[in-house]
């Protein structure tokens, strides 16, 4: 009886550690630098290039203001649609806010990057440097 209880009590241990997500959705939004949304301000168009040094990673900003991490995304990638409108397809993090990103398209809808396409090209994750 105790193992039961206990490997029920592992259960929803593990149910409750796991990110809620909501099955994969398209979001649409402008890339701009992760302070510049915290403060609610637009990144600069004039100075643009020493401001994207000096961010640590950039977000999603959709149209009714809510702001979205992009996990899964490396920098560069973000960096070079820095004020620029995207559209992205990703398992969203209620818990975060973060989308977890599969495919990462311009607003004509080219596609840019997709995780599947990654993970083939390399499939450990490793990086050059």
């Amino acid at each position: 009886m105790n193992t039961i209880k206990t490997l029920t009590m592992l259960l929803v241990g593990v149910a409750l550690m796991m990110p809620a997500f909501v099955s994969a959705e398209e979001f649409k939004g402008k890339i701009v630098g992760h302070r510049c949304a915290q403060l609610s301000k637009m990144c600069p168009l004039v100075g643009l290039e020493e401001h994207i040094v000096m961010e640590q990673d950039f977000v999603m900003v959709k149209e009714d203001g809510s702001i979205h991490t992009l996990h899964n995304l490396n920098r560069d990638t973000k960096v070079r649609y820095v004020g620029k409108n995207v559209v992205i397809q990703g398992d969203y993090d209620e818990n975060t806010k973060a989308v977890y990103v599969n495919e990462f398209s311009n607003e004509e809808g080219k596609q840019i990057w997709s995780w599947k396409q990654q993970s083939k090209e390399n499939p450990l994750g490793l990086t050059a440097g």
